[in-house]
């Protein structure tokens, strides 16, 4: 189950620097996807969390080579993608919020 949550992040951060044009290999996608899972697994938990999170997500594109900048050009690539998913789950909760349960016993 972990590894196949670290495979989606690496994959997901592949096709991100794919997208804006910038080719990865997988084991640099894998390291990055990897660390910022990591990040922010330890960031929930640590009081400084959401600094911790985007220090985490930047370092192991350094580490790897890459631009500074590009690393926070894909995190935030990545936060807008994990919010606009949120927005949907939450307005079709809200959605289904509305509408008037059916009784059981009926």
């Amino acid at each position: 189950m972990a590894r196949r949550r670290l495979d989606r992040g690496a994959f997901e951060v592949a096709v991100i620097f794919y997208l804006i044009g910038h080719t990865v290999s997988w084991r640099k996608a894998w390291f990055i996807g990897a660390m910022a899972q990591l990040a922010a697994v330890v960031g929930v938990v640590g009081a400084a969390g959401l600094v911790f999170m985007k220090g985490a997500i930047i370092w192991p594109r350094r580490r790897s080579g890459l631009p500074p900048a590009l690393g926070i050009t894909v995190a935030l690539i990545r936060r807008v993608r994990e919010n606009l998913l949120d927005c949907v789950g939450l307005l079709d909760f809200w959605r289904l919020s509305k509408t008037k349960p059916e009784p059981l016993g009926a």
